[in-house]
């Protein structure tokens, strides 16, 4: 490439900024039954819900949901990587892509990574990981997770949790249930990291919960804000609510059902497709 061409190349990556389309990038993290699939389902008018554990039976508690999301049984990081190929050529039209869950995805590929260097060593424990496995795991997530992040397309990570203590402090600080490598790549690359909870109330006999949405970090919690405007706390968050300022898709409303398992109240928070 002569040096006209070069200056050209770099010529057409130029955007005035007015003409940037953005598109949200979010990861959700919390408990078991507390509405994080739901909510990841109120950004976008056209969904593509790649379903790791099988999350999208709460969906049917909203029909109103359902008409806009198209689901996909996750089946490998080599599935998502086709999935960005697809994008990227135009076959597929969709302005949301949800991974449900992301940690379950990351965890699932860690079994394939130990699987393959299991059979090709005799020697290794095939129910042990050890470093080397958690390396090669995080390196294929995280280069799989970054070209996701790249397609011009709101992308929602749903996530667990993990409580990490700190031996020196004993502070234990609640974070998205990752490698701490591919934690900080997932985290860099999004515009909202939020801890979501529900907390229990009590309006006489009857017991209600209220889901709150974590915004930004505190002393025990991981979270992440670039948006400006978000509360610290959203009390019922919905995402297409919350970013409509931040992108162009179309809002859905919805209140946020309560999964089957046992919500997180507020007294127990401190201050992983197959083969590729």
């Amino acid at each position: 490439m002569n040096d006209k061409s070069k200056y050209q190349a770099f010529l057409d990556t130029l955007v005035p900024l007015e003409r940037e389309t953005p598109y949200a990038k979010v990861l959700v993290y919390g408990d078991s039954g507390v509405g994080k699939t739901v909510l990841a389902a109120t950004l976008g008018k056209r969904i593509l819900l790649v379903d790791a554990v099988d999350g999208w039976v709460s969906l049917r508690n909203h029909p109103d949901l359902l008409s806009s999301i198209t689901r996909v049984k996750y089946e490998g990081l080599s599935q998502l990587d086709t999935l960005v190929d697809m994008f990227m050529d135009g076959q597929l039209e969709f302005d949301t892509i949800v991974l449900d869950e992301a940690s379950a995805i990351a965890t699932f590929d860690l079994d394939t990574v130990l699987k393959a260097r299991s059979a090709k060593d005799i020697s290794k424990d095939p129910n042990v990981p050890t470093q080397p496995d958690f390396f090669a795991n995080t390196e294929r997530c995280r280069r799989t997770f970054t070209r996701l992040f790249k397609l011009p397309v709101n992308v929602v990570m749903v996530a667990h949790v993990r409580d990490d203590k700190d031996e020196r402090t004993g502070i234990v600080t609640r974070r998205p249930q990752f490698t701490p490598k591919l934690r900080t790549t997932i985290e860099q690359s999004c515009h909202l990291v939020g801890y979501l909870v529900a907390n229990e109330t009590k309006d006489g006999d009857e017991t209600k919960y209220v889901r709150r949405l974590q915004t930004m970090p505190s002393k025990g919690i991981t979270a992440k804000s670039r948006i400006g405007g978000l509360p610290f706390i959203v009390e019922e968050p919905n995402l297409g609510v919350l970013l409509k300022d931040f992108t162009e898709t179309v809002e859905n409303s919805t209140e946020i059902p309560l999964e089957p398992d046992a919500p997180t109240t507020e007294e127990s928070i401190p201050s992983l497709f197959g083969e590729n």
